[in-house]
């Protein structure tokens, strides 16, 4: 297995005595924890105990299931958008200016939820995203009457 160079700088030091931080210790665990070694093993490799290993393993598993709902966020905007304009262009071919003013008001909430994403962190992005669905009207026409 390679070993980048700055997981061994970091394990360098380890060896030298210096006692990790948390941040250096999960990108070290993340590199080297591919099945090759045991938790013995690691914790072994970076001065910690056994129980510390299986701490970071599930802060690890933590970071990549938020990483997930942040890419699933991202994704369900990118369709909402898509389905919206869709059906703007539908309603727009069939004169539906009723519609198309309900979609407007549903596109213009999917961009300001796309401009929140770069201000705010994205789990408080999707906790609005869901207490707006279904709760945003527009003259008198709710989003889901618009889909």
């Amino acid at each position: 297995m390679q070993i980048s160079s700055e997981v061994q700088s970091i394990l360098a030091r380890v060896r030298a005595g210096e006692r990790l931080q948390e941040s250096d210790r999960l990108d070290v665990l993340e590199a080297l924890d591919n099945g090759d070694y045991s938790a013995a093993q690691l914790a072994e490799l970076l001065g910690v105990s056994t129980r510390q290993i299986h701490r970071d393993r599930a802060r690890l598993r933590e970071r990549y299931q938020r990483a997930l709902r942040d890419l699933n966020l991202v994704g369900e905007l990118y369709r909402q958008f898509e389905i919206t304009l869709a059906r703007m262009d539908q309603a727009i071919a069939q004169e539906n200016y009723q519609r198309v003013r309900a979609l407007a008001l549903r596109w213009g909430v999917c961009e300001s939820f796309a401009r929140l994403a770069y201000n705010f962190q994205l789990d408080e992005l999707a906790r609005l995203v869901e207490r707006i669905k279904g709760t945003v009207h527009g003259n008198g026409v709710g989003i889901a009457q618009a889909n």
